[in-house]
C-alpha cells in the first residue's frame, strides 16, 4: 500500500527505478572540473570515481548546452570539432546511470572553464 498526498507528484519512489538510475541521481557531483586548451581541443578533467561513467556538457555563449556521450573515467578529450563556434567554453559534469547506454545524468558539478571563459558568458538552458 502506498500512501501519497494531495500533490505528491514527485515521481516514483527509488525503490520503483532501476537501480542505475537511482546510483546517477543520488551519486554525488564530480568537484574540482578544469578545462585546458590542447592543440585537440580541450582536455576536461574532474575529480571523481574513475570506474563511474560521467556526462559532460559544453556550455557556450554563442550555443545552448550540449550534453555529449558518456565516457568512464575522470578526463574527457573534446575534440575542437565538437567546440563549434568562437569564444572560451564552460563544462560541467555528472554522474551517467549506464555511461554504455548514455544514460540519465545525476547532479552536475559546477562549471570549469577554459582560460578567459566564466559561467555568466554562458547561455543556459
Amino acid at each position: 500500500m502506498r500512501f501519497e498526498q494531495e500533490g505528491d507528484d514527485a515521481g516514483d519512489p527509488a525503490s520503483d527505478r532501476p537501480a542505475d538510475e537511482v546510483a546517477a541521481a543520488t551519486a554525488a557531483a564530480p568537484t574540482d572540473v578544469q578545462a585546458s586548451q590542447v592543440s585537440e581541443g580541450v582536455q576536461v578533467t574532474w575529480t571523481g570515481d574513475g570506474d563511474t561513467g560521467y556526462v559532460v556538457t559544453v556550455l557556450a555563449p554563442d550555443q545552448p548546452p550540449r550534453s555529449l556521450p558518456a565516457t568512464v573515467g575522470t578526463s574527457m578529450l573534446v575534440p575542437s570539432a565538437e567546440l563549434g563556434g568562437e569564444g572560451g567554453r564552460c563544462f560541467t559534469v555528472a554522474a551517467a546511470s549506464d555511461p554504455d547506454a548514455g544514460g540519465a545524468a545525476g547532479q552536475a558539478s559546477a562549471p570549469g572553464c577554459t582560460p578567459g571563459a566564466s559561467p555568466e558568458q554562458m547561455q543556459t538552458p
